[in-house]
């Protein structure tokens, strides 16, 4: 639902518009509602000086489902149910099979017991209750002046956010209602977590402008700024951890009903940035432009006295169909055309505190024989962060080059753009996982160079325009880009950026920047090997290269077809080339769920074109064991293979 309400006079303008979006989620229980105030005015104060304000007020509550392999995971359960299993007939919860919870006659808790490492997916999206409460200010106010040819303006902004999340996680002692499974109870001690977020910018432009004409040849255009940003985030929170603590009462969610310490986290960010900057733009008759650029910040995030980083920049264009004026040429065919070229640059800072030794956490300390939860005996404890920066961290740079045109032909029928870049960025800024006898996991460093080069291309025409207001246009954009890891500064051959269970991802020289390293089925050639008695593959020695996240290209095509104001779009988006790390597959696989659980009606067959080695030998011959699916899926591609997680992640979609 929306309404508005605008107006004005000779020297003022308003706006105020109430806006109230309400939806329900496919998760049953789910929703997200929210409730926005804005407005917007301008007041012309005298001859010259000017006002502008705009106010922004957003409320919004939410009801979402856990995501991930997270335990109240309505996706996850989904995806680790048999397919045997009809999924609408567990809606019916009081049903005791399909039910997590409920009390026998002789006053037992009981469950329907269906599935080792899942629950029912509409207990789940009853039981597990994760909402959350945000309010958010946005808004800015400009005064300026203006006379002539000159415009000078002040604009201070904030945005003020505040977010309540609430997490709850039910208890249950249960035992299988079916005697087979008796001992296999479901157990879990409940757990409630609550944050509070409050974060604050605040921005100051001053800007001022002056544009004029040298000649009746020569025009300029100057643009001279500062800005200043101002930005403060603190989170509470504080949980009640159902892996190491627990509910007293179930059914009661608050921080007071806990079995042991709340675990409480009160993290605060601050971060200053503030810069000048200048915008130069030269035209010769329209026809030939000349923009240079400039720009200089200094950042809290590094070393004082060392904070400050400069990034220019120039661009040239020529709108050579100017050369055209009054040919049939240019009126009929091509009535547009420019050339440009350009180099820019663009600085980066550090987030905050990355250029700091790490400092003192309190945390719980876990091992195989348990969690020791401070305070310890009523002594509180503390321990150094697993985290550390470094003060001589440098500011991440980035440069391109980009030459390109823009055609229009037909009086705008047909139009298009064609773009080549080539765009380095030195001294990348990540955090980087180190060896953990240094005591630490995690080091912030400059770790490198990186190259981007490809190309972008867009087309757009209109097959049918009429004067009765009937207009088909179809329209479309391709990109390729080719990202490299050009060198590391550690002089090693990867840097592990990230990872999961077993997969690591890296920058690797060479090779695209998010490249997955884990260990895979050994090869001989293109032939897999296996075992020879079991006939299971076996894993590399080690870790091997498996591709990366980065697409090898991304294009859409859409049309719109319009009549008299109604519009219709549609749009396909697509990416191919690239991969991603699915631990829902490798479950999948685990519990046989995934379609490749089913080769073979699931009995044990020969993997295909697989080979065995001759002892120790470099000599390999055709396999003829059968291996066990059961086995392959449940001992061996989990623990050993993390690389056959891996999945394409190339897609075509509809919007």
């Amino acid at each position: 639902n929306f309404v508005s309400l605008s107006g004005g006079s000779e020297t003022s303008t308003y706006f105020l518009s109430l806006d109230a979006v309400n939806t329900s989620g496919v998760v049953p229980n789910t929703f997200y509602n929210k409730y926005s105030v804005r407005f917007n005015g301008t007041t012309q104060l005298n001859n010259h000086f000017y006002s502008a304000v705009n106010f922004n007020y957003i409320n919004s509550y939410s009801r979402v489902e856990s995501s991930g392999q997270a335990t109240g995971s309505v996706l996850d359960n989904l995806y680790e149910t048999a397919r045997d299993i009809p999924i609408q007939e567990l809606k019916n919860v009081n049903n005791h099979f399909y039910s997590m919870q409920y009390l026998d006659t002789g006053g037992v808790e009981r469950y329907g017991y269906y599935g080792a490492y899942y629950k029912n997916p509409y207990w789940t999206a009853e039981h597990y209750d994760n909402r959350n409460k945000s309010d958010q200010i946005l808004g800015d106010v400009k005064i300026g002046y203006k006379k002539g040819e000159f415009n000078i303006y002040d604009r201070v902004g904030a945005n003020i956010s505040s977010d309540r999340s609430y997490y709850k996680s039910p208890q249950i002692n249960a035992q299988p209602n079916d005697p087979l499974y008796s001992g296999l109870n479901y157990i879990s001690p409940g757990g409630y977590a609550q944050s509070n977020y409050t974060g604050f910018r605040m921005y100051n432009d001053l800007i001022g402008n002056f544009h004029h004409d040298l000649s009746s040849n020569f025009g300029m255009n100057i643009n001279l700024g500062h800005n200043v940003t101002i930005a403060s985030d603190e989170s509470l929170s504080d949980v009640i951890d159902p892996g190491t603590n627990g509910l007293v009462q179930p059914n009661f969610y608050n921080l007071r009903n806990n079995q042991g310490p709340v675990d409480a986290d009160n993290p605060i960010h601050k971060h200053r940035n503030w810069g000048i900057y200048g915008d130069f733009i030269f035209n010769y008759q329209r026809e030939l432009f000349l923009e240079l650029t400039g720009r200089n910040d200094w950042s809290s995030a590094l070393k004082h006295h060392e904070n400050s980083y400069f990034y220019p920049g120039a661009n040239a264009s020529w709108v050579f169909t100017e050369r055209l004026k009054g040919t049939g040429f240019k009126e009929k065919f091509l009535n547009y055309g420019k050339i440009r070229v350009g180099v820019a640059g663009v600085g980066n800072d550090p987030t905050e505190y990355a250029n700091n030794r790490a400092g003192f956490t309190q945390a719980p300390i876990s091992s195989s024989f348990g969690t020791i939860r401070t305070p310890f005996n009523s002594i509180p404890t503390y321990q150094i962060q697993n985290s550390f920066g470094s003060e001589n961290l440098k500011p991440e740079q980035t440069r391109e080059f980009e030459i390109g045109t823009d055609l229009s032909f037909f009086k705008d029928r047909l139009s298009g753009s064609f773009t080549y870049y080539n765009k380095l960025t030195r001294k990348l800024l990540t955090l980087v996982p180190v060896a953990p006898s240094t005591g630490y996991q995690f080091e912030w460093q400059n770790i490198g160079d990186i190259s981007n080069k490809g190309v972008e291309v867009s087309l757009r025409g209109a097959p049918i325009s009429t004067k009765y207001g009937l207009r088909w246009e179809v329209f479309g954009t391709y990109t390729h880009n080719v990202n490299t890891v050009e060198s590391l500064t550690s002089g090693l051959d990867h840097v592990v950026i990230g990872g999961y269970s077993g997969m690591s991802i890296v920058a690797a020289v060479g090779k695209p920047y998010g490249t997955f390293y884990a260990a895979d089925i050994q090869y001989y050639g293109n032939h897999p090997v296996v075992d020879k008695n079991t006939g299971l593959p076996i894993a590399t020695s080690k870790p091997v290269y498996r591709g990366s996240f980065q697409p090898d290209h991304i294009a859409s095509w859409g049309t719109d077809l319009s009549f008299k104001g109604v519009k219709l779009h549609v749009l396909f988006t697509g990416k191919k080339g690239g991969q991603f790390y699915s631990r829902n597959k490798m479950n999948m696989d685990f519990n046989g769920t995934s379609t490749e659980t089913t080769v073979n009606n699931r009995n044990p067959y020969v993997l295909p074109n697989s080979v065995y080695q001759v002892g120790t030998t470099n000599n390999y011959l055709p396999n003829t064991t059968a291996m066990s699916p059961y086995d392959y899926y449940t001992n061996v591609e989990g623990t050993n293979l993390p690389a056959q997680g891996l999945v394409n992640a190339s897609y075509v979609r509809l919007q």
